[in-house]
């Protein structure tokens, strides 16, 4: 007759333990796949949103020359407005989607900070008119709310 020292039952529940650790990590890689697959199907969506915008934006200067233009305090013509309107929605795109990335856990903090600091400057450039963007729901309930919490205008219309 064998000897009883509990080795046995000690295996047994190592063994147990080491398929829970096991379990445990296959749901959390599981979790973290599907977190990516969700984030990248949303940001294929931006960039499909971002194209449309963009083949909507008439021929013509730039952003960046539209918004050297604008710190100059040159005035814009219309067509000028509108493109830089179109840029901004753009550019509001590309923070809505850092902004779910970063709700994710897949965008850090600084990076963030540095989007969120876009949104503030965008929020309240008169060139823009958030408050048409934000009648028109152009964008995620979610960032809207964010824009209100960062826009320094009359809330009137909120």
């Amino acid at each position: 007759m064998a000897k009883k020292d509990g080795t046995g039952n000690g295996l047994v529940v190592m063994g147990f333990l080491g398929v829970i650790a096991a379990l445990v990590f296959v749901g959390v890689e599981i979790r973290q796949s599907r977190i990516v697959a969700i984030a990248d199907r949303f940001t294929a969506r931006t960039e499909l949103a971002m194209e449309g915008m963009r083949d909507r934006l008439p021929p013509g200067p730039s952003a960046f020359e539209i918004r050297t233009k604008l710190i100059a305090g040159e005035k814009l013509s219309d067509e000028e407005t509108r493109a830089y309107q179109i840029h901004s929605l753009i550019y509001l795109l590309f923070i809505e989607n850092n902004h779910f990335q970063y709700e994710q856990g897949l965008l850090s903090e600084i990076q963030w900070q540095g989007a969120l600091d876009g949104l503030k400057r965008t929020v309240n450039d008169p060139a823009v008119n958030w408050e048409a963007i934000r009648w028109l729901r152009l964008v995620s309930p979610t960032l809207i709310e964010l824009g209100d919490e960062l826009y320094e205008g009359d809330s009137s219309s909120k």
